[in-house]
């Protein structure tokens, strides 16, 4: 993702690592080229391939709660 990553990317050594290519999943490029790239389930592939275990890509979690109390001086 990007012309960093892509520069970098020729720098891989191929027969131990993967590389693989996408556009970015920016909301503004996501539809050209990320959704139905499958990047997630060739990553899992791969590893599955050398008997590494897959990567769980779901996010489980709970995003961290914003408290929205107010800070100001009260007069109760």
């Amino acid at each position: 993702w990007g012309d960093f990553a892509q520069k970098k990317a020729a720098t891989i050594n191929l027969s131990k690592h993967a590389v693989f290519k996408s556009a970015h999943p920016s909301p503004k490029s996501a539809d050209r080229g990320f959704f139905g790239s499958n990047v997630f389930i060739n990553t899992n592939k791969w590893l599955e391939k050398r008997n590494l275990a897959p990567i769980d890509w779901r996010l489980t979690e709970e995003p961290p709660q914003v408290e929205t109390t107010s800070t100001a001086n009260s007069t109760d």
